[in-house]
């Protein structure tokens, strides 16, 4: 928001809300990002849905979708 209106020359941020805010973007670095799970929980409906979803075609092909986002082949492998 500070460089859209010019309060700032450049900033670190994600590429979705770059590209929101029409701005250039240039990567820097990129992250993965994990959820944990008691073991205790895994077999609970709610988090076996979560995976299931995390599996999905539909769910890599969403993510994918989304700018700077890249869905990795091992997304909702439980280890």
């Amino acid at each position: 928001s500070a460089i859209k209106h010019g309060l700032a020359d450049v900033g670190v941020g994600i590429e979705v809300v770059a590209r929101y805010y029409d701005l250039d973007f240039m990567p820097i670095s990129y992250e993965d990002y994990d959820f944990l799970v008691r073991k205790d929980r895994v077999e609970k409906r709610g988090v076996r849905t979560f995976i299931e979803i995390l599996r999905s075609e539909e769910a890599r092909s969403v993510i994918s979708s989304i700018p700077g986002m890249i869905p990795k082949e091992n997304m909702g492998e439980v280890l």
